[in-house]
This record gives structure tokens, sequence and C-alpha cells, in this order.
């Protein structure tokens, strides 16, 4: 007999065990004792019908329209490349955002680049640079794409989350390291 064989010849043994009837009675001391097998006094146990559960149907595939080679005008990559991710900056007036495009903004196709700053765009640029200034200090999320002539994006890089932290009156110490204690 094969494996497979007797692991089914297993499973059915363990099934037909599960459908078998449930007695109950109470021993001498008291306790509720419950069994498969009938005793003397044994009452049997109705038990109700297993839950069961059908899950709905699936939904259907749905396939999502891929742009076409002339929409992507074979562009290869595009990313964030400053800030870095979680980079924190500290006392800096302003923070540079840097986009890298390979090949090159087909600007004669009226293409830009949009800059999004913690949900808010920026004005669409042909640059690949961006000066983010006078930031308030604390978290903040930037994400780029490129948009064809008419507002379309066609490529996305990002979300980048940094930080921007900024000396303050009641910390103005915060940056300083502590003094090193001499060694005895």
């Amino acid at each position: 007999m094969t494996m497979r064989a007797l692991a089914f010849a297993l499973l059915c043994l363990v099934t037909a065990t599960v459908s078998a009837e449930i007695y109950k009675w109470v021993d001498p001391d008291g306790s509720v004792v419950y069994s498969d097998t009938p005793r003397k006094n044994a009452e049997k146990v109705e038990l109700p019908p297993p839950s069961t559960y059908s899950p709905p149907p699936l939904p259907s595939m749905q396939t999502t329209a891929r742009p076409s080679p002339t929409q992507q005008d074979a562009y290869q990559s595009f990313a964030i490349v400053q800030p870095q991710p979680e980079q924190t900056f500290w006392n800096q007036p302003n923070v540079d955002v840097v986009v890298a495009l390979q090949p090159a903004l087909q600007t004669g196709k009226g293409h830009r680049i949009e800059i999004t700053l913690d949900g808010k765009p920026l004005p669409a640029t042909t640059g690949l640079q961006v000066s983010l200034g006078n930031l308030d200090r604390g978290t903040h999320t930037v994400s780029a794409a490129v948009d064809d002539a008419g507002g379309t994006p066609l490529l996305s890089a990002g979300p980048v989350t940094f930080y921007v932290k900024q000396h303050s009156i009641q910390f103005p110490n915060a940056s300083k390291p502590a003094p090193k204690k001499p060694v005895p």
C-alpha cells in the first residue's frame, strides 16, 4: 500500500469516528462523563449539526489597462535620490529634492515633473531639483511624478519620509554632545 493510499484510509477512519454517537452519565462521585461508548444509565446526547461555512464567491479577475508604449515614452527609471529615506536635517533653511530620470525628461512633448510635499502638490517643473524652503520642524513626506502634457501621471517615485529638526530656546544645547567624564 502506498503512503498516499494509507493516508487516505486513515483520513476516512478518522472521519467515520467523528460521526459516532455520544453518551453522558454521572459517576457515583457526581462528576459528569461523556463518552462514545454507552454505559449503564447513560443517556444519548443529541448534538446539533456541525457548523459549516460557505465563502462568498471570489470577484472576477479584472486586468488594468497598461499604458501604451507611446504613453510611457520609454522612461526606464525614476527615483527620488535626495533626501534619503529617514534622513534628518538639522538647522537647514532649505531642503533640496533631487530626482533621477532615465532617459531625460521629454520637454518637447510637454512632460513635466510634479513634486508633492506632505500631500500638497508644488508647481510643476522641468528641472530635476527643487529647493524646499522654510520647512517647519517635524516629519515630512515627498513624492514625485512625471506628468504628460495633459497632467496625466506617467511614472511616480516615492514617497520618501524625512525629518527637519531645529534648535529651540527650550533646548539650546540639544546638539552638543555630553562632556566625557575622566577615567579614574
